[in-house]
């Protein structure tokens, strides 16, 4: 079976999911999906970042991202870049005067999903469990979809 990540419309597919989550959850204006898809397929930004992350055997940092270049904007076709990951958290990090990302990473998580409960003894351990980013696990708890 191949890996679904080396499929750029897989990657493309999952980062809309995020954006609608995001924009509803914080009311922003989201672009039909079509077009999103269009744009992004286009992009040679993101076919780079795509490749360099295959190349690097996917690691996390540099797995693709969409930035609202103006976070006080919804998602537009010209407010959206592809950025790595990694210089998306350095880019709000900066905008916002933060330090860190995701939440607490020595926070216990429980998981329950088909009668199955899992404890994690932090978001590092339950994000590699759901194959998933820490950040991207612990907003999947917060939002009740695992």
């Amino acid at each position: 079976m191949q890996d679904r990540r080396l499929d750029l419309r897989y990657i493309v597919s999952i980062k809309f999911s995020l954006m609608r989550r995001r924009a509803m959850r914080k009311n922003l204006v989201l672009l039909q999906r079509e077009a999103f898809y269009k744009m992004a397929l286009a992009s040679e930004e993101l076919k780079a970042i795509h490749q360099a992350w295959i190349a690097s055997g996917f690691d996390h940092r540099l797995s693709p991202s969409v930035d609202r270049k103006d976070n006080n904007e919804g998602y537009t076709p010209g407010n959206i870049q592809f950025l790595t990951h990694s210089a998306n958290v350095i880019k709000g990090n900066q905008e916002t005067g933060r330090q860190g990302h995701a939440p607490s990473n020595t926070k216990a998580i429980k998981l329950t999903r088909s009668k199955e409960t899992h404890v994690f003894p932090s978001g590092k351990e339950a994000s590699a469990f759901l194959g998933l980013g820490r950040t991207a696990a612990c907003n999947a708890v917060a939002d009740n979809i695992v």
